[in-house]
């Protein structure tokens, strides 16, 4: 399935390069449920990479392209990244709405983007 990051930033940060914890410490802190089960149509989404960095698309069907970019038929960028997780998800209206907001997101420093994934992990937004 999808996996998803419900880990603090916090705790994360731990994880850094340079760091004693490694990717099997904490992908025992990772929840293992996908993070939008129902999400439907077209959708924003961040994959935190085995390198750290952060990667941004969009997509009509975040399962299937998720599932793509882990088989290494995603984007270039994310090939040989692994291991990936999905961290983040944003419902859009429709294919211009999503690729509007790719751009924002795209823009954002690193640390913005991880304050996106820590609200959406807090409950403070939603996927739905």
């Amino acid at each position: 399935g999808v996996q998803t990051c419900a880990l603090p930033i916090s705790t994360w940060a731990s994880t850094q390069k340079g760091t004693s914890m490694s990717w099997e410490t904490a992908n025992e802190l990772l929840a293992g449920d996908a993070l939008c089960p129902r999400l439907k149509g077209w959708c924003i989404y961040l994959i935190l990479c085995g390198d750290f960095s952060i990667y941004c698309g969009c997509t009509n069907d975040i399962h299937c392209r998720i599932k793509m970019h882990k088989e290494g038929k995603g984007a270039k960028y994310t090939r040989g990244r692994g291991p990936l997780f999905l961290i983040y998800t944003e419902k859009a209206k429709n294919k211009s709405e999503a690729l509007k907001r790719e751009y924002v997101i795209k823009s954002m420093s690193r640390k913005r983007k991880l304050e996106l994934w820590e609200n959406q992990r807090k409950g403070e937004a939603t996927c739905h």
